[in-house]
Order: C-alpha cells, then structure tokens, then sequence
C-alpha cells in the first residue's frame, strides 16, 4: 500500500496577537499568536512546529511589532509536502496620555491688591505614576475688568513630552467695581485779606476725608470748565463757584462716589475792621458863650485811609442850645469815602467815629420864675377826676420856658369829695443850666370836689325773684345793671326771698348780690318787711358795711337812720319797716326827723300812696305823726303793689312828694327805680327801668320806660 503526501499547497495563516494600552509609564508586552486559517482540513496544528519567540514589548508612545517570520514555523508532517505560512503582523500599540491642565478662575470686588488663584487642576489621563510637571500660574488682574489666569508648566525629570498629549485650558479673573458709596469731603481753601485796593486771590481745595482708603486723590479731578479759583478787588465774599458737579470720578474701580463739597471763598474785610482802626474824628468845640442858638460840628481829622483815599463828606450829629459840658456830643457818622478818580468806595471800609466834645457856658444874670399851679372844681359822679398843670410867669421876657426843668408830678386824681393838693415845690423846678442865677417861687395847685349829683337804685320786693335755691335771671340782670353804672346808693324795700327761713334761697340771694355789697362805694339801705332771716344772710346785720350807733338803729333795725350830703345839701333819710308801725316807731322817726332839723328829710316806708294818688288808710298815722309835724321831710317813698304813682303835698310853704312804685309789676318784669337827686337845682329825676328790657346787654330793642322829675323836690 502506498500513500503518497499531498503535493497541493497548503496555506496557514498565523495571526499574530495585537494589544493597545495608554501610556503609564511602564512596560507592556503582547504575547503568542493564533492559527486563524488552514487551507485544507487534514493540515492541522500539530503538523507544524514554533521555533521563534512570539513576544513584542514597549514602555514609551509607539506602535511595537512582534516580527514573525514563516521561518519561524516547520512543517513536520509527511503527509504533506506544499505547506506554506503566512504571517499577519500582530502589535503592541501604546497611546499617549491625555493631560488637561486648568487654571482656576476667581472673582472679586477690588480692593486695590492684584487677584491671583495658583490652583491648576490636572484632568483627563492625568500623569503617569511618578510622572508630572511643575506648573507657574502667572494669571493676575488687579483693576476692574476680566483677564486669563495664565499659566506655565515644565514636565519634570524623566517625564518624557512624547508620552502625553497636553491642552492648556485658563480660568478667568473678574475684579468687580466697589459699588458702595465713597464719600469724599471736599473744602474749597480760604483766603482772607483787608482791603487795600487791590486785587487778591485764593486757589486750589482741600481733600478733608475720603470714606474709603483704596480711592485716592489721583481718583478724580475737576470738572471741565470747573476752577478752583477767587478773585476780587472790594470788600466782600468771592466764592470759587464748587459744588459737587465740579469734581468727576475718574477710576473705573468705583461706581458710586459721592463729593461733599465746601465752596472755597475768598474775604476781603472791609478796612478799619481789624487791629489797625480807620477813623474819622470831630474836633473838640468849646469856648462858646449861651445864646439860645444852637452850636455844633467844628470839623473832623482822619487815619489811615488808603493811599489816594480821602473823606468826600461827613455828617456830625449833636448840635446844642442849651449851656453845658457835652461830652462826645459831637457824633460823627454817614461818612462819604472816595479813590484819587472820585469813585465811592466807602463800603469797603469799617469806619471808626470818634466823637468830640461840645462845651456851652451859662449867662450869670439874675432871673425870677413864679409857677402857679391850676386850680379846679368838679361835681361828685362816682368817677376818678383829675387836674394837671401849672402857669409859669418871668422875670426877663428873654428867658424860654423850655429853661425850666420840672422833676416833680403836676397831676392830682380824686374820686370822693374832698380838698387834693397838687404838691408842687421849689425844689422840683430848675434851670437847664443855660442860666447860673434862677430864682423859683411855686404856688400849689389846688382840686376841689363836690357833690352835685347824687344817684339811686331802689330795688322793690325780690322774694318772687328769689324763690328756690337757683340763682334768678332777672335779679342777676339787675346786679350787672348796677355794676356797670355810677350808681352810689341802693334802697332796698319789701320782703328779699320767698322764704325767709331758707338758707339755699338767702345763699341765691348772697351769691347775686354780694359783689355789690363788697363795693365800698356804694350804700345800701335796707327798708325790709318783717322777716326772720337765717345764718351767713347779707341782712342778718342791717345796715350794710356802716358801724351805726344804737341810736340810729329802732329796736335793731326794724328802723334806720341814714345821713349824707350831696353838692352842699346835707340830707337825712329815716327807713321804717312793717313791724316798725307802731306808736314807738311812728315817734322815734318823727324825733329823728326832727332832732336834725337843718338836713333835708326823706322817710321810706313800705306804704303811703294809693292809685288815685291819695294818701292810704294805712298810711294816715304816718303822715299825722311824722310827714306833716315834720317841717323838714320832703319826699316819701313807698312801695305798694299794682300800681305806680306821685304826687305832691303842701304843708304851708312845704312840698312833700310822695312816690310809690308797683313792687308786683317790678319783680315780675324785673323793673327797678332809678332816683337821680340834682343838689344845684333841688329837682329828682325818677326813672323806671328794667334792666332785662332795656339795657343793651340784654335786650337791643331797648323799649320804652318810663321818666319824670320832680323839680324842687328837696
């Protein structure tokens, strides 16, 4: 048997291994190979043999090749004659590392100090082990704005640049503005000068403060068109013109300055105002002898003027009449100053006056002054009365009264009747001084009052008025009416409150009318009804306000005797009450009346008259006993309800008038009796009057009231 080996070709194809790996520094190595094809399938491996190494190794960046050769491989089997291999190359394939270098970026708001962030971060592959580089940040921004933050790197020793691929990628740096507020203080410079007639200046400013210490002065500078800068000639205040405005910020660094800003000024003073004084100055005048004409300025010296300065005009107050040493009398002022071409420049001084002294001698001879003070004569009303002055009469006719100087008060006031002396002296009269030898003589002056006129208010029954504890309109009327009028005796008849024993309707009663009772200038004469009164009542003691003798008071007041004098006429009024009728009543007013037989009388009862004018039943023993027996009574006055009335009566030669007022009509209308006793004509005006009707205060309409006189009536 025989077998013959294959003679056809047989292909092996040997595929080497391939391996691929980044560089990191050390040595890598690929291995082996495979059997990736046979061209016939009897050929298998294990009819061939390896004789050559299958290793590739590298350490650095490249491409390594196993370089196997078919050489390297032996066919070892018989059975095949044709065998040819085929090498596919295999590779060890080592890559470069990537290195990513990046800077930091950084911000900040400036600060005046450069900004810098030495941090690079190593990214991507990033060094092999033992492997790197020294890295130099150079990035830096100081003032506002943005910039890379650049960056050097050297590989060290031993760290091969083949091996890596390198990007540089840089941060940035942002220096932001300062947005807060700088405030920067700005005082313009002063300068202050007198006044010299020329021109002086003051330049530039000051920086007092500026809130932040990073803005500098070489910050900002002045505006365009702006000037730190004054200039002036006159006296006054030149201002450089600065305000915020005139400064501008020049540095990127800040966004919100703000300029606070003193303007600068330049000061002339006016000349005279300093050390060195700038005076005009009168000439003393003196040696002039009294004669009733006025003397005064005598001309004026200067100092330090400027050059080519002079005094235009001057005014000197102080001119004098009378005799006298008149020390800085002689008052200079308004003075006039002009330059060598006439030019008023008087607002540039600060003028000093110096006064000077004016002297008058008196004349010698002998002069006599008489003074007479004024004499005069009023008639009594209640008001203050006043007489002033004096006469004055001349030895010399040449003497001027305004010689006469008088210290003393040539005035006298009085209210009350009597005699005032106006108290004039010699020694408050004097020269001025123009004469050496006055002589004065003084004759006081002298007032005189009299009474000529004499008023009354009778008031009628007021119980109805005053008949609870409040207070009455009507009554309350009444006492203002007096208040306000010269009214100087009050007559008060019939029952005072509804009753007598109520202390609440005498306290309405007190508070109305105790005003008036504490007036010292009236009188008040009470003709009551009989009535117990209580405690703290104004009629507990009767009469009011007057210390009365026993003797002029019947059984403690149930009758009074009241005297006083109007103008000359001295009168004397007897006052009965109701419970004072009787036989011992009737007699002790009749004494009384008769006792005091040259005053003219006037009896108050509370009844006389009836409507028909006829003498009452009730007041028959009254005029039996008192008014017809009684050669001096001459007015009877009474007060009986419904009606009002007078009448005159003649006993011989005598007139008694007879006056009844209508005490109903009265309390209910508030009506009072108005008594005006004229002692020049002996006549009584009678007048019935209602406050609350017709006095203005309370009433505009003012209505009709009625009015008579009595003439001759005392």
């Amino acid at each position: 048997l025989e077998v013959t080996p294959v003679t056809d070709q047989v292909t092996v194809t040997i595929t080497e291994h391939s391996g691929k790996v980044t560089y990191d520094g050390k040595e890598h190595t690929v291995t082996g190979y495979d059997v990736t094809a046979i061209s016939n399938k009897l050929y298998t491996a294990d009819n061939f043999t390896f004789s050559g190494e299958a290793t590739v190794k590298g350490t650095d960046v490249g491409v390594y090749g196993m370089e196997l050769k078919p050489a390297d491989f032996k066919n070892t089997s018989a059975n095949f004659t044709n065998v040819v291999f085929i090498i596919v190359d295999g590779k060890l394939e080592i890559a470069k590392r990537t290195v990513i270098l990046t800077s930091a970026s950084a911000e900040k708001v400036y600060d005046g100090t450069p900004l810098t962030n030495s941090t690079v971060k190593v990214t991507g592959d990033g060094f092999a082990e033992g492997e790197g580089a020294a890295i130099t940040v150079t990035g830096t921004q100081t003032d506002v704005g943005k910039s890379a933050n650049t960056f050097e790197y050297k590989l060290n020793e031993g760290t091969k640049a083949g091996n890596y691929s390198f990007k540089k990628e840089t941060g940035m740096l942002e220096v932001t503005p300062v947005t807060a507020e700088v405030v920067v203080k700005i005082k313009g410079n002063k300068a202050t000068y007198e006044y010299d007639a020329t021109e002086k200046s003051v330049t530039g400013y000051t920086v007092e403060s500026i809130s932040n210490d990073l803005y500098k002065e070489e910050n900002f500078s002045l505006a365009e068109n702006a000037k730190a800068e004054a200039r002036g000639t006159d006296a006054g205040e030149y201002l450089m013109g600065l305000t915020a405005l005139s400064f501008v910020d020049n540095s990127k660094n800040f966004v919100n300055v703000k300029f606070v800003v003193e303007d600068g000024k330049l000061t002339i003073t006016r000349r005279g105002s300093g050390d060195m004084k700038v005076t005009v100055t009168a000439r003393d005048n003196k040696g002039i002898i009294y004669d009733g004409k006025a003397h005064g300025e005598n001309g004026y010296t200067t100092a330090n003027l400027v050059e080519g300065h002079s005094v235009k005009s001057v005014v000197i107050d102080g001119s004098r009449i009378d005799a006298g040493l008149y020390e800085d009398e002689l008052v200079p002022h308004d003075a006039i100053i002009v330059d060598a071409q006439g030019n008023d420049v008087s607002a540039n001084y600060e003028l000093t006056y110096v006064a000077g002294d004016l002297e008058i001698t008196p004349i010698m001879d002998e002069i006599v002054v008489t003074i007479t003070g004024h004499k005069g004569y009023f008639i009594y009303d209640g008001t203050r009365k006043t007489l002033m002055g004096y006469e004055v009469e001349v030895s010399d006719p040449s003497y001027a009264l305004d010689n006469i100087v008088f210290t003393g008060w040539a005035r006298v006031h009085g209210i009350e009747p009597g005699v005032y002396m106006m108290g004039l002296k010699e020694d408050q009269f004097h020269d001025k001084g123009n004469y050496a030898n006055v002589k004065f003589i003084v004759i006081d002056g002298v007032m005189t009052i009299v009474r000529g006129k004499h008023y009354v208010a009778w008031l009628h029954d007021t119980s109805t008025m005053i008949n609870s504890a409040e207070k009455s309109d009507t009554l309350t009327a009444i006492s203002s009416y007096l208040e306000r009028t010269k009214i100087q005796t009050v007559f008060h008849s019939g029952n005072v409150v509804a009753d007598p024993t109520s202390q609440e309707q005498w306290d309405a009663f007190n508070d109305t009318m105790k005003h008036l009772y504490d007036n010292e200038r009236r009188t008040f004469i009470v003709n009551g009804a009989a009535q117990d009164v209580v405690e703290n009542s104004l009629f507990l003691d009767q009469p009011f306000r007057k210390d009365y003798l026993e003797s002029d008071m019947f059984e403690e007041g149930k009758g009074v005797v009241d005297r006083f004098e109007m103008g000359g006429v001295k009168m004397i009024m007897v006052t009965l009450g109701d419970d004072a009728m009787t036989e011992e009543g009737l007699k002790w007013a009749r004494d009384k009346f008769n006792a005091e037989s040259d005053r003219v009388g006037i009896l108050m009862v509370n009844t006389y008259l009836t409507e028909d004018k006829k003498i009452a039943e009730s007041a028959e023993e009254i005029e039996k006993q008192i008014v017809s027996v009684c050669g001096n009574v001459r007015l009877v006055l009474s007060s009986n309800a419904e009606y009002n009335s007078h009448e005159s009566f003649k006993y011989g030669e005598r007139t008694v008038w007879a006056l009844n007022a209508d005490i109903e009509a009265a309390t209910a209308e508030g009506y009072i009796t108005l008594l005006e006793f004229d002692a020049d004509t002996r006549s009584l005006y009678v007048t019935t009057y209602s406050p609350v009707k017709n006095d203005f205060v309370y009433d505009d309409d003012k209505l009709e009231y009625e009015q008579f006189t009595l003439y001759n009536a005392f």
